[in-house]
């Protein structure tokens, strides 16, 4: 049997036999709610057809497939049979915003569905029906109910998919008569069928006084207080994620802080050589007794030891957190 239907859903069932077909219309007009699923206390099916209109129109259904299964067979074109008819259910949030969606409402939805979707099912597939004859389908063919109850009330719509259109003919008299053209076999199931019946039931609700959005805000936010663990788990990613953006960032660092001590290093070590090699020169002057040079060689010596100090102490107080570095003078 068909699966629990859920909020403000639409549903295309398309019946592979005729069996199906007896089983699930028998499911949806349930009256006496007698099966598994409908005997809970809250459950009513509200079925607007008594059984031998109900009978009929399965008949109805069943002749104009069968008729199509043996049109096939006698063109001797293979294939499976095709099914018989498509089944629709439209469910309901109980509660949209803060209003309660009452048997009086759902009947009424019920009500103008049957007629919206029969209109769009001849504009679509181009059935050429009169409105006389979308009533007249619907007498003859559409099986519907409604399982109304606390959770999630629905409406079942039975439609044939193979389906008789009428072309208009003129006779000698000059009077038009309206007689049967072709026999064509409709999948309902298919997205520009099923997607406008979606937009029939939402526009229809909020003619009703029901908004989608309202029902969307509130379910979302019920979602969130009644799934902890889902919370927990999109706090637990994006905790991760601020952690990976850290770790990514202290490494960037931290090889940027190597590269910089590496350049440090090599600067210290230039300055050093060429300290020494300035106190070289001095040493030599001194033992030549070369007054003047000693005196120039000196002040040059003593000058580029200040900045060097100066320099020593910038670079130790900027990088005074890296402990490996040595920036002492040898």
């Amino acid at each position: 049997m068909r699966k629990n239907p859920k909020n403000f859903y639409t549903e295309f069932l398309s019946m592979k036999s005729i069996k199906d077909l007896i089983k699930i219309t028998d499911y949806i007009t349930d009256r006496h709610d007698t099966h598994v699923n409908h005997n809970s206390d809250n459950h009513k099916t509200i079925v607007f057809d008594n059984q031998l209109e109900i009978d009929r129109k399965l008949k109805n259904i069943i002749n104009i497939a069968n008729f199509h299964t043996t049109r096939i067979k006698l063109n001797r074109k293979g294939g499976k049979p095709s099914s018989p008819a498509t089944s629709i259910m439209i469910a309901i949030p109980d509660i949209i915003g803060n209003k309660k969606i009452s048997l009086e409402d759902i009947t009424k939805l019920h009500n103008i569905m049957i007629k919206d979707t029969i209109s769009k099912l001849n504009e679509i597939y181009k059935l050429n029906f009169t409105k006389n004859e979308e009533i007249k389908f619907i007498k003859d063919y559409v099986v519907s109910s409604i399982h109304y109850k606390d959770n999630n009330p629905h409406i079942n719509i039975i439609l044939p998919s193979i389906v008789k259109t009428f072309i208009t003919i003129k006779k000698e008299d000059n009077k038009k008569y309206r007689t049967v053209d072709k026999i064509l076999k409709l999948r309902l199931g298919l997205r520009k069928f099923s997607y406008h019946t979606k937009l029939l039931v939402e526009q229809n609700m909020l003619k009703m006084g029901y908004s989608l959005s309202d029902y969307v805000i509130k379910k979302v936010r019920e979602n969130k207080k009644l799934n902890p663990m889902a919370s927990m788990k999109q706090d637990i990613k994006e905790e991760r994620k601020k952690q990976q953006e850290i770790s990514t960032k202290m490494i960037e660092e931290t090889q940027e802080e190597k590269k910089l001590n590496i350049q440090l290093k090599k600067l210290v070590k230039r300055m050093e050589i060429y300290s020494r090699r300035a106190e070289e020169e001095l040493t030599k002057d001194r033992e030549q007794m070369d007054l003047k040079r000693l005196e120039k060689n000196q002040r040059l010596y003593d000058k580029s030891k200040d900045k060097y100090e100066l320099l020593r102490k910038a670079l130790s107080s900027s990088y005074n957190n890296s402990p490996s570095l040595n920036l002492e003078p040898k």
